[in-house]
């Protein structure tokens, strides 16, 4: 039985929060409501629920003030929400379901359990608390006219905010309903305190969240308590392992299968990521320096945090941060001459990951200021003759022939600052640097190689490919297609992509006949005929 009959008409029941924005709701209702008790109201609209949509029921907050409280609080207490069986990445993260997820933090919904996520969150929250406490009773705070509940509520509310904004979640309904209980056998147990790896990570990207920059020096100053072996990383020193003060990379095993978990498992399907992103993005450079710092004395994590910053700063387009990742103390000189695969313990996992994405920045990019910046810390341990260690797995050139591929990857990227870098630190420009200049279609590559007089050989065979008889003019200026061969090996590759045009102009240019011989007619017609090229076949015939 339907207790409560809207002025307007029941739409289909689509989306849980698209009636929230003002630019998207309807017109107030123009019905007044009869005059009742709020009591009773409150008792028709929460009984009403199970029969309206979704719609409907965001839509009652348009009618009054009044009305708008009651909704709120039936469509908290009730179970409508699970109705909402899709959640788009941009409606998830409004007012509402940041006010939502702050009642359930703290507990304001009495007809549903705070899920363990949920009981997660509102522990860091006190924990915050409790500092500024500590903070307050030093007299290194000022004073709070604002009673202890309230001033939770507020954290609570920034924190749902983050969460709501920037949380790492697996499944967003799940998490802001709460449908996994606490308690229940098979939702493992969240540690709520610094002896769970997710915990302290989580506490140390919400201080950044904050700006609470003292109580960040204070954690990290603390040092690691986390024993909990489900969140690595740890370093071995000195024949034990230490846990360092932060995950840099967050790597949180929540299942292990073939066994049940236990009290110390957490259910990780939610996370405020790597405080050193969450610090990136809001721009806490402060934050930043004072991470860094307290990584000092865990080489593998440092080497992973400055390569998860070099990635941050190049997704956000930040040299500044690009920088504070190389030049940020303690200082960075050196890349560790770790082969990929070539490890045994966990921190030197880490380790090949770090100096894998050094790798590929230095091996792709196309940023001279990058390059300058990233080339003497990676080549600083290698050595003239033997292979780099980024790429002993891979190709096994030695570290001379790798400047030349590189010089090639950049001509290709049409990078010529680089190439000049890479010429100026006296690597080879190979056999054939104007055919790869040619191939790459740039022709600051072209001018800059004709500067410093490189050999032609087989360069003129590409313009006769393309068909480019500018180009081939050009080269022929320069001096290309004096030798006989060269000539030869450009008309054929013109005929086998039937460039009619370009087979007539190089064949104008040749200064003697015979450039074609009765053996290279015979083996140029076959490849012709296997090429589906017949229209080129009568310009065998010409001298």
């Amino acid at each position: 039985m339907v207790l409560l009959k809207l002025p307007w008409g029941a739409d289909s029941c689509q989306d849980t929060t698209e009636s929230c924005h003002a630019e998207q709701s309807p017109r107030r209702a123009s019905v007044i409501p009869p005059a009742l008790p709020v009591e009773i109201w409150q008792q028709i609209i929460f009984h009403s629920m199970a029969n309206i949509s979704v719609r409907d029921a965001f839509r009652l907050r348009l009618v009054s003030r009044d009305f708008s409280l009651m909704a709120m609080k039936a469509i908290h207490e009730s179970e409508i929400l699970r109705r909402c069986w899709h959640l788009s990445g941009g409606k998830q993260r409004n007012k509402f379901w940041v006010d939502y997820l702050t009642a359930r933090v703290m507990n304001k919904v009495h007809t549903l359990e705070p899920s363990s996520e949920h009981l997660w969150l509102r522990a860091i929250a006190e924990r915050i608390l409790e500092w500024r406490e500590e903070e307050r009773a030093r007299g290194d705070r000022p004073d709070w006219s604002v009673k202890d509940e309230d001033e939770l509520e507020n954290i609570v509310r920034q924190i749902s905010e983050f969460a709501a904004f920037q949380g790492e979640v697996s499944e967003h309904l799940d998490f802001y309903l709460g449908l996994r209980a606490c308690g229940k056998h098979w939702v493992p147990i969240l540690v709520l305190d610094e002896r769970c790896g997710l915990f302290r990570d989580a506490l140390l990207a919400v201080a950044v969240y904050l700006n609470e920059i003292t109580f960040l020096h204070d954690r990290l100053d603390a040092g690691s308590k986390a024993t909990c072996t489900h969140h690595p990383p740890l370093e071995r020193h000195k024949g034990h392992y230490r846990p360092a003060p932060f995950n840099c990379h967050p790597i949180y095993n929540t299942e292990r299968f073939g066994y049940e978990s236990s009290e110390t498992e957490d259910a990780a399907r939610f996370s405020f990521g790597s405080p050193i992103s969450v610090a990136m993005r809001l721009r806490r450079t402060q934050c930043l320096t004072a991470l860094i710092k307290s990584l000092e004395e865990f080489p593998s994590e440092l080497l992973l945090c400055r390569a998860e910053m070099m990635r941050e700063a190049d997704r956000l387009c930040n040299m500044e941060y690009m920088h504070l990742a190389i030049e940020a103390d303690p200082p960075f000189t050196a890349c560790p001459a770790v082969r990929p695969r070539d490890y045994v313990f966990h921190d030197d996992t880490r380790k090949e990951y770090a100096v894998k994405i050094f790798r590929d920045f230095f091996n792709t990019t196309t940023s001279l200021e990058i390059f300058d910046l990233l080339y003497p810390i990676m080549t600083a341990n290698c050595q003239a003759g033997e292979v780099p260690y980024w790429d002993y797995y891979n190709s096994r050139d030695d570290f001379a022939r790798w400047g030349t591929k590189r010089m090639y990857r950049a001509i290709r990227d049409g990078c010529l600052p680089i190439v000049k870098r890479l010429v100026q630190l006296k690597f080879s420009i190979g056999p054939q640097p104007m055919v790869e200049a040619l191939e790459s279609g740039h022709d600051c590559m072209v001018e800059y190689f004709l500067s410093l007089g490189v050999r032609f050989d087989g360069a003129l065979a590409v313009p006769a490919r393309t068909g480019d008889v500018q180009m081939a003019q050009l080269l022929l200026d320069k001096g290309a297609g004096k030798n006989k061969e060269s000539m030869r090996n450009a008309v054929e590759e013109a005929m086998i992509h039937g460039n009619e045009d370009m087979v007539r102009f190089l064949i104008g240019k040749v200064p003697a006949k015979g450039l074609l011989n009765k053996k290279a007619k015979v083996n140029l017609k076959r490849v012709l005929e296997d090429k589906n090229q017949p229209d080129m076949l009568p310009l065998l015939k010409l001298p």
